[in-house]
């Protein structure tokens, strides 16, 4: 499976040694817990991917549902700054999409470019939404790049919501999940997939992480026993 947000990026960020006060767990531990859960999300990432590896749509669907997860783990563990799961969640998506749609990852990119500009201005990103719709509409694959504007511009509003309004993790995890429902509106837009299909495939996923995270549970509290 092809790991979009995985442990060589995560150990670039390093915001959270600067941010450690007296009687937290290391930056060493916290990096060490937030690689597992990285993990556990590619482990039941790859069940999934095999499970619906004859349908191409679905199993693209398990990527951005593992993509996304990751990047929330990576905020909310580390503190990271926004601007900086904002630029991994739209590259992430980027190319999941590019290689559902088989457009040019690069078309794809100058897209991304233009919707930078808007910065967290909520009318900006709508306006330049507009502009960039007008002008792929009629272009080959025109299709496919409209819906990559409309959801792009849904997930600008929701990370600009995020961080003008200073959300809370419930809420945080709220637009995570607003995010994860936009996707599927996207992918079943035509009625295949169904959109019941895809909210199946999401309570699978998440029942599977439940699952994979009683198993590590389990194991580490077995290794502590055995010390």
């Amino acid at each position: 499976m092809k790991r979009i947000i995985g442990r060589a990026k995560f150990e670039t960020g390093g915001e959270a040694r600067n941010n450690e006060s007296a009687g937290e767990k290391s930056f060493e531990q916290k990096q060490e817990e937030v690689i597992k859960q990285l993990e556990m999300v590619d482990t039941v990432a790859e069940k999934l991917k095999e499970k619906y590896s004859q349908y191409e749509t679905l199993s693209l669907f398990v990527d951005h549902l593992a993509s996304t997860e990751k990047i929330f783990i990576i905020a909310r563990q580390t503190n990271a700054g926004f601007d900086k799961t904002k630029t991994k969640f739209l590259e992430s998506q980027m190319e999941l999409m590019a290689e559902e749609s088989g457009i040019d990852k690069k078309i794809y990119e100058k897209i991304l470019n233009d919707f930078a500009n808007a910065s967290d201005n909520v009318l900006a990103i709508s306006v330049i939404a507009e502009n960039l719709k007008r002008q792929y509409r009629n272009r080959e694959g025109g299709e496919d790049c409209l819906q990559f504007i409309d959801y792009i511009k849904e997930a600008l509003l929701a990370f600009a919501n995020i961080t003008s309004n200073d959300l809370g993790w419930d809420e945080i995890e709220a637009e995570k999940l607003r995010i994860i429902e936009d996707k599927m509106k996207l992918l079943s837009a035509d009625g295949n997939p169904e959109i019941e299909t895809l909210r199946s495939i999401y309570e699978e996923f998440k029942k599977e992480l439940e699952e994979q995270k009683k198993t590590n549970d389990n194991q580490t509290e077995k290794n502590a026993q055995d010390k």
